[in-house]
């Protein structure tokens, strides 16, 4: 039977934080102040993804109207080369 995580031994007064091979029992206890300590670290690591991944979607977004607008074909070159190389090819299969 599987022990979820943050559950605590009665006995022990021991909170389990996961499973591993290199654990006794492949089981990992730990006190109830590290296990708060890593709670609350998980949690701000968590919010400053989410705010990270915000900050991306908003740049992402923007670059993304600049695009449909047709202001900002400028910054992707890719575009403006392989146009070209389009028109050439278009040339050489009307020549030959």
């Amino acid at each position: 039977m599987k022990i979820k995580i943050g559950t605590v031994d009665s006995n022990t007064g021991l909170v389990f934080a996961g499973y591993g091979k290199t654990y006794k029992n492949g089981e990992w206890w730990i006190t109830k102040e590290k296990y708060e300590l890593r709670k609350s670290k998980e949690a701000l690591n968590a919010k400053k993804r989410y705010n990270q991944s915000e900050s991306n979607r908003d740049k992402i977004l923007n670059r993304n109207k600049e695009w449909r607008d047709g202001d900002g074909k400028e910054w992707c070159k890719s575009y403006d080369s392989s146009e070209l190389r389009l028109e050439k090819r278009r040339e050489a299969e009307e020549k030959s």
